[in-house]
């Protein structure tokens, strides 16, 4: 999978296909260096699941907060933030997830049961906000008309959309993903196998 990711990237980066509205811009986005992030997940989530001696940071919180770090910075260079911010934001990005399998911070009590439930549903939070945010925007727009595009209508739409987007993670992720993975338990696929649900 990962070799596959890697050549799909390259034939990205020997040609550029045209980012319209076209059946030529999946071949954009499946060639986009982005892919590799995904695969830099894959992987650090492979040497958890695998490595049997992970050397234990102490650590205050979970590292994962440190990935609202460059949100003030995304802020201020919105307007222009140019590819190289880009790039460096997901070396950033990857080096906290990466952290992350270090540090043994264990959230208990109600918090922690909806942040291991929040992480859980994320992939389907991922795979379905697309699909959600746009009848939201487009109700947003109807129903207030003008009013929709202005700063502090656009900050409470931003909100709304999170929230909309997690909730509907959530329903795809207890009743599509988890009767899946229950599904694929029952084959051998090696390290699925040890994947156990976080959550009741």
């Amino acid at each position: 999978m990962l070799a596959l990711i890697g050549i799909l990237v390259a034939i990205g980066q020997a040609h550029t296909f045209p980012d319209v509205q076209t059946a030529q811009a999946l071949l954009a986005f499946y060639t986009n260096p982005f892919l590799l992030l995904f695969a830099f997940g894959v992987a650090i989530g492979y040497f958890e699941l695998n490595t049997k001696t992970i050397p234990v940071i102490r650590f205050p919180v979970s590292p994962a907060f440190l990935l609202m770090l460059p949100v003030p910075a995304a802020l201020l260079y919105a307007k222009n933030p140019g590819a190289g911010w880009y790039g460096l934001l997901s070396i950033y990005s990857t080096l906290v997830v990466l952290l992350c399998t270090f540090v043994r911070n264990e959230w208990t009590g109600r918090i922690g049961r909806v942040l291991i439930l929040s992480g859980d549903s994320s992939y389907s939070t991922y795979l379905f906000h697309p699909l959600v945010i746009p009848v939201l925007l487009a109700i947003a727009l109807r129903v207030w008309g003008s009013h929709a595009k202005t700063t502090s209508s656009a900050m409470l739409l931003v909100v709304i959309f999170l929230l909309a987007a997690n909730l509907a993670g959530l329903l795809v992720h207890f009743v599509i993903e988890r009767p899946l993975i229950r599904a694929f338990r029952r084959f051998d696929f090696g390290p699925l196998q040890r994947l156990k649900p976080k959550t009741a």
